[in-house]
């Protein structure tokens, strides 16, 4: 039920009708229909670690966000810039994750494995599995 209206919510949103996506989505919290948070699971060195959508009690935050900060400024000095005009509140891959993790895996000289809603990314030297269709 949850998907049925993200789907219809979300096609409005995309075809720019947002005083129906609006009503969608009141409709969905009038009757108590809840989405899950989006969460993301990293594994590092055979040890599962789980990020959950604006939750910042990871025992590791502190630590974590330096890192993402140094990595974030080196991904800029060779050429990513930021899109802060996409929003970015649902699980599908914006052209903006997509192209900062690309970035991010030649910093990191690690590959990345991202999960969109119907396929996984493979991000590896720069570039990615799907061949930037996202």
């Amino acid at each position: 039920m949850i998907d049925l209206f993200s789907q219809q919510r979300n096609g409005y949103a995309s075809a720019g009708k947002w005083n129906k996506a609006s009503k969608v989505r009141k409709f969905m919290k009038k009757i108590g229909v809840k989405k899950e948070p989006v969460c993301s699971w990293v594994d590092i060195e055979n040890s599962v670690h789980m990020f959950v959508a604006n939750d910042e009690n990871h025992p590791l935050q502190n630590e974590i966000n330096k890192m993402w900060g140094k990595n974030s400024e080196k991904i800029k000095e060779i050429g990513y810039v930021p899109d802060t005009i996409r929003i970015k509140k649902n699980i599908i891959v914006c052209g903006d994750y997509h192209s900062a993790f690309k970035y991010a895996s030649l910093v990191v000289k690690r590959e990345i494995l991202l999960r969109h809603t119907n396929r996984f990314h493979h991000f590896h030297r720069g570039s990615c599995s799907c061949g930037d269709y996202r």
